[in-house]
């Protein structure tokens, strides 16, 4: 495990020039420079306001880079108001500026001023709406030991990064055709790729410590001579055995996986302080034992950043007895943790200059516009497309009201036929997934297959419930048609809405009634598939099943994000006194939550897991209906629906 120590690359003084400062303030004027310089800074960087260098005593906020708009004495910053908690600060007269080397995970705040909308405070909607920019993907974090040259080597690619373009059509107007790209290596030796700007990929060489790889990337120019571009950083740690920088001395004391990310909790015995390892800072944890080379990141366990301490103190006979643990989130699980705003997007592809409005109205376009203008996901890990869906799937108008900023993105990933999952895997790499039991049979023989599979020589205890009565006696659901166009009714336009009902028009024996709205579907078909597939799945028979096994009996290159299929075996010799009524040959499943418990002995350490796995279920498609007039108009449509006639 690695703790963080950031660098710091400047400390200054404020300069308020005599007067009170004003807030909300976006930008800081300083004097006397005594470390580093102005120039150094890149965008992202950690900035400290303290009583003394180093102190974050009076606040911490994000340092932006526009200083093609500003001189070189003042430093452009994340918006904020007057306090001493992070993403605020209080600027009085000579106290210290500290601006750190590192990048974690804030909150870009929009605001409104006059009418017009800024994102991120300072960003309006002039060409960044028109021509959205691009999208660096360089990879994950990695961290691992030097080799026998005393070294360290890894494989970098740009390949995954891309950019929207209007002539890409149906695709969404994504497009992976970067044309113009920077890799910068201030700390390592590129060995292999040749020229940063023409090598899509390059093995860079580095020295045992801690460093940063850059990558940026170029969409399109802006009229008025700004670029429009992207850049992403991603750590890398190098460990030298014999001077040991990373923390050794902790324990494990809980670890555990869901589909928005990990959280890992460890108890320290040796000394952490604040000055060094900061609140905040980040944490990088990997395996050594197993088998990693210089292009590829399967070793690595978590890459994510402290969220809280938990101590405690004990007054013994023999002594005062302390502990110490800290608490670590990966960037989907601190995703949960950071605010989101309401918002609606239009579709217009005449559109400019309007945030309001997206030229490019593809579900996977609104997805990166949240995490691109509402936080600063994207220069910190990769987002990536596992469900080609997701570009085929257009709107006409879409919003999400506030919420945190994950539960923003998922709760529209649900609402599609077939649902889909905002997941992060452990090394931090952001995805939409598609839920695999609510696929048809065939999506799910083409876009899944099985990862890993536990017989009876696996697992260690299972442990289930079985319930033969049903939950759900009929699920009525509306949606909307995936596309551009209306119906026209009456002269006006309104939204294509199609309906059906599960498991048909005779109710079924469960005590609950469902009416899902707020729903969206390429076809009437496919809407059938998905809510026949999600009655069966809410009367399934086996709630998910608890298996525990040993660490060593799964596959450990496995990542439960990609919602990949699970298979799980018990032989007649080992059924329950009830026989199972299902006959466990291989059936497949998913898993939902990983569990890792950790045994600290003289002997050395024992790894358990325990998973939540949930059985396959399919259902019959549901039974094509009418709007129903008994029902009242959802919220959500109707809401849409004002909108769109007072857009029109």
């Amino acid at each position: 495990m690695y703790l963080h120590k950031p660098k710091v690359v400047m400390v200054a003084q404020v300069d308020l020039g005599g007067n009170q400062a004003v807030y909300p303030q976006d930008h800081i004027a300083f004097k006397n420079v005594t470390v580093g310089a102005y120039t150094v800074l890149r965008n992202g960087m950690t900035v400290l306001l303290g009583t003394a260098p180093g102190k974050d005593d009076l606040g911490r906020i994000r340092y932006m880079l526009m200083d093609k708009l500003y001189p070189t004495n003042v430093m452009i910053v994340s918006r904020f108001s007057q306090g001493i908690g992070d993403g605020e600060g209080t600027l009085i007269e000579n106290t210290y500026i500290t601006v750190w080397e590192e990048y974690r995970l804030w909150a870009k705040i929009p605001r409104m001023n006059g009418g017009v909308v800024y994102k991120d405070a300072q960003w309006w909607a002039f060409e960044n709406a028109a021509n959205p920019p691009p999208v660096a993907n360089a990879g994950v974090g990695i961290a691992g030991t030097i080799d026998g040259t005393g070294k360290m080597t890894v494989h970098f690619a740009m390949g995954n990064s891309f950019k929207w373009s209007l002539s890409a059509g149906l695709a969404g107007g994504y497009t992976a055709q970067i044309s113009q790209w920077l890799w910068e290596t201030p700390t390592g030796t590129i060995i292999n790729g040749g020229n940063p700007t023409t090598s899509q990929s390059i093995d860079v060489q580095f020295l045992p410590g801690f460093h940063y790889v850059y990558l940026t990337v170029w969409g399109q120019a802006y009229p008025q001579g700004e670029e429009n571009k992207h850049t992403a950083s991603v750590p890398v740690f190098v460990r030298d055995p014999a001077n040991d920088l990373s923390t050794t001395a902790f324990h494990i004391t809980n670890h555990n996986q869901t589909l928005a990310g990990v959280e890992i909790t460890a108890e320290f015995f040796n000394a952490i302080p604040r000055t060094e390892y900061p609140d905040g800072g980040m944490m990088m944890m990997w395996d050594d034992a197993m088998t990693y080379s210089y292009d590829n990141r399967e070793h690595m366990q978590f890459i994510g950043w402290h969220h809280r301490d938990n101590a405690t103190i004990a007054a013994e006979e023999t002594a005062t007895l302390h502990s110490t643990s800290l608490t670590f989130l990966s960037v989907g699980r601190k995703l949960e943790t950071m605010p989101g705003f309401s918002m609606v997007l239009g579709s217009d592809p005449a559109e400019s200059n309007n945030w309001s409005l997206a030229a490019i109205p593809s579900m996977f376009y609104y997805f990166w516009f949240i995490l691109f203008w509402h936080s600063t996901a994207l220069e910190i890990t990769d987002l990536r497309i596992e469900s080609n869906e997701l570009l085929f799937y257009e709107f006409v108008i879409l919003g999400s009201d506030r919420s945190n900023l994950y539960e923003q993105i998922n709760s529209i990933c649900q609402k599609i036929a077939p649902d889909h999952y905002f997941t992060v895997h452990r090394t931090g790499v952001m995805q939409m997934v598609a839920d695999p039991m609510i696929m048809t049979q065939t999506e799910r023989d083409i876009d899944k297959f099985v990862r890993d599979a536990w017989t009876d020589d696996d697992w260690t205890e299972i442990s289930f419930a079985y319930q033969r009565a049903p939950k759900v006696n009929q699920i009525r659901t509306m949606s909307m048609l995936s596309g551009k166009t209306f119906d026209i009714v009456n002269g006006k336009k309104e939204l294509k809405i199609i309906a059906c009902v599960a498991p048909g028009e005779a109710n079924g024996q469960g005590e609950q009634y469902l009416e899902v709205n707020e729903r969206m579907a390429k076809s009437q078909s496919a809407l059938n598939a998905a809510e026949g597939n999600r009655y069966a799945r809410m009367n399934a028979r086996y709630e998910r099943f608890s298996i525990t096994l040993p660490y060593d009996k799964i596959d450990k290159i496995y990542d439960i994000s990609l919602m990949h299929w699970v298979t799980l075996t018990i032989n007649a010799a080992n059924t329950t006194e009830r026989e199972l009524p299902v006959r466990f040959t291989a059936q497949k499943g998913v898993i939902w939550e990983i569990s890792y418990q950790y045994e600290y002995s003289e002997s050395g350490l024992v790894r358990m897991v325990t998973v939540q796995w949930e059985m396959e279920t399919i259902g019959k498609p549901a039974q094509t209906t009418v709007l129903w007039p008994d029902s009242p108009a959802p919220a959500m449509l109707e809401a849409r629906q004002q909108e769109i006639e007072a857009n029109a």
